[in-house]
């Protein structure tokens, strides 16, 4: 279960910073700051709020979380890479399908 909420959190993150792309090369040299403001309000931290309300936790929290419980011993070094390797592993799985998703939407043309 946890390994298929971490792919589909990089899904969310993945998915609402494309909302980069979507904007022109136009607006981003004409209205720098519009750019900015619309990118700073739909891009990432829309993406970061569907990960915590999905329940599910990026690669940094993990690591962050493992060290913290393996210096008060709550966890021994192999338990904690364990979770750190697949966390990371989930995620990069939740990007390259993303990834794959998009390169189809950009191939399918109008």
């Amino acid at each position: 279960r946890l390994t298929c909420v971490q792919t589909f959190c990089c899904c969310f993150c993945c998915f609402c910073c494309c909302f980069h792309f979507q904007l022109s090369a136009q607006t981003r040299t004409d209205e720098p700051g519009l750019f900015n403001l619309l990118f700073g309000i739909y891009g990432f931290p829309t993406g970061l709020s569907l990960v915590v309300l999905s329940g599910s936790s990026l690669f940094t929290g993990n690591v962050a979380y493992m060290m913290s419980s393996w210096m008060e011993r709550k966890t021994t070094l192999a338990q904690g890479a364990w979770i750190c390797v697949l966390s990371w592993l989930a995620n990069l799985a939740g990007e390259l399908s993303k990834c794959v998703q998009l390169q189809g939407l950009t191939c399918a043309g109008p």
